[in-house]
């Protein structure tokens, strides 16, 4: 229950459940009030990281389809959790880089190696064949 909700209860309370038209009217504009909250409070959408993280992930439709009748200041906290996703997704990230640094210079190392062996095999290759041509050449 709303704040709202709670204010328009005690108001009817303290007016006795009247029914004069101003306390009649009290009541309805604040009923629309808290409707108004309520409708602008549903209406803050939220940040799917499922959607976003799909592989066809168009951002065009998905801000499209989430904001389409939100208001302003509903825009403007939907763009801050958003921020506050890609702020979370930049930080996982990085710790992932800096958890797998040691690991990737491991690899790298084995693969400049593995390529400097790759390169003499090739020219050792290379020699066993020109040494096959220089026999068949000789007789």
């Amino acid at each position: 229950m709303t704040a709202t909700m709670r204010r328009e209860r005690q108001l009817a309370t303290h007016n006795g459940g009247s029914s004069s038209s101003s306390g009649h009217m009290r009541s309805a504009s604040a009923s629309a009030a808290a409707a108004a909250m309520d409708s602008s409070s549903n209406e803050h959408p939220s940040v799917s990281l499922s959607r976003l993280s799909k592989s066809d992930f168009q951002a065009e439709d998905y801000l499209r389809t989430t904001l389409r009748s939100v208001p302003e200041n509903g825009m403007r906290q939907f763009r801050k959790a958003l921020e506050d996703a890609r702020k979370s997704a930049s930080r996982s990230l990085q710790r992932n880089v800096y958890k797998n640094y040691e690991s990737f210079v491991f690899i790298s190392k084995e693969i400049s190696s593995m390529e400097r062996d790759m390169q003499l095999l090739r020219e050792l290759l290379h020699s066993i064949n020109q040494v096959g041509d220089d026999l068949m050449d000789d007789d």
